[in-house]
């Protein structure tokens, strides 16, 4: 395949021919288009654009499943981003670090990201849209300036891009494994290693869509690296680090060794239940949020080519069951 240019706000329009010794002939235009312009467009991203015509092949519309053959035309037109229809919402935000560029906020547990489709409530997008003037459109309208994302009950460190050039070099960091991305984490139990790499592949649970599986027959490479910091009776707490990003990795990788993340009802709804200390199983049930954090976040800056690295305190729910452990 000829080399085509990234797409930007200059040059949105591009196309580019399949040729029979290309690694993409014979393969699926959504898997083969994410993978080329990995780091600018995700294949969700990419889905969106076929879906909506702005990717034809031969001029014509397709499907994201369709395989490309020997000599398929691709033709690309990027649309310039669209006003977003999502209403400001005056929600204050703990803000770390923010320029002309991109800012590092601290999110707090029980936001969401961004809406999806099976909400419509008020979103950390939205808080985002009434502090900012301008936000990346790499994203698409629903997701503005989010170069990745947390779960709704995980609180910690997110990264914002405020133009596609820092949006497209930050996700190209991740692409890299280059960011330093840090949780900190109560588990049940302790591992018989206290330090170790759980390297187990991702993928959409087979049976039940919304959860995600070590046991799917399509997965992605998952590893995560982890470090025990404090064992107690019944629970520890990890330190974590993501080499890759998949959706729910940590819940999903300690809950497949059976050692899950405290507080998670969706991969072990009755994991607290083996806690035998009454009170610790009190203050777990309570709990509405995941005993997970995004502690520490570093990366280059796209333009200033500084490493900047942020940190950010254990929230008081976190604190409160370390505290009682530790008496």
């Amino acid at each position: 395949m000829e080399k085509s240019p990234s797409p930007n706000t200059s040059d949105s329009h591009f196309s580019f021919t399949i040729n029979s010794d290309d690694d993409f002939n014979g393969h699926r235009i959504d898997f083969c288009l994410a993978k080329k312009f990995s780091g600018q467009f995700s294949r969700s991203r990419i889905k969106q654009l076929i879906q909506s015509g702005n990717i034809l092949v031969n001029d014509v519309l397709v499907k994201p499943n369709y395989h490309l053959k020997q000599s398929d035309l691709v033709k690309i037109d990027v649309p310039d981003a669209t006003p977003s229809h999502m209403k400001p919402w005056d929600f204050p935000l703990d803000i770390y670090y923010e320029d002309e560029y991109l800012l590092i906020l601290n999110k707090p547990a029980g936001i969401s990201v961004h809406p999806a489709s099976s909400h419509s409530e008020l979103t950390l997008v939205h808080a985002l849209i009434n502090h900012c003037k301008n936000l990346s459109g790499i994203g698409g309208v629903e997701r503005p300036g989010i170069v990745h994302r947390l779960d709704k009950k995980t609180s910690g460190l997110l990264m914002v891009a405020k133009t596609d050039i820092v949006h497209r070099e930050l996700s190209k960091q991740l692409q890299e494994r280059s960011i330093l991305r840090e949780y900190y984490t109560v588990i049940l139990g302790c591992p018989a290693e206290l330090s170790g790499i759980i390297d187990l592949p991702i993928g959409r649970h087979p049976a039940q869509r919304k959860k995600m599986s070590v046991h799917s027959y399509k997965s992605r490479q998952a590893i995560t690296k982890y470090k025990i910091l404090e064992k107690f009776k019944e629970i520890s707490l990890v330190s974590v680090h993501l080499l890759t990003g998949r959706t729910h990795q940590i819940r999903v990788h300690f809950s497949s060794i059976h050692h899950p993340v405290i507080g998670d009802d969706m991969y072990s709804p009755r994991s607290v239940y083996q806690i035998k200390d009454l009170k610790l199983q009190k203050l777990i049930k309570g709990l509405s949020a995941y005993a997970l954090h995004a502690r520490t976040v570093g990366f280059q800056h796209p333009i200033k080519n500084i490493f900047l690295t942020f940190t950010s305190p254990l929230p008081d729910y976190f604190e409160n069951i370390l505290n009682y452990v530790r008496e």
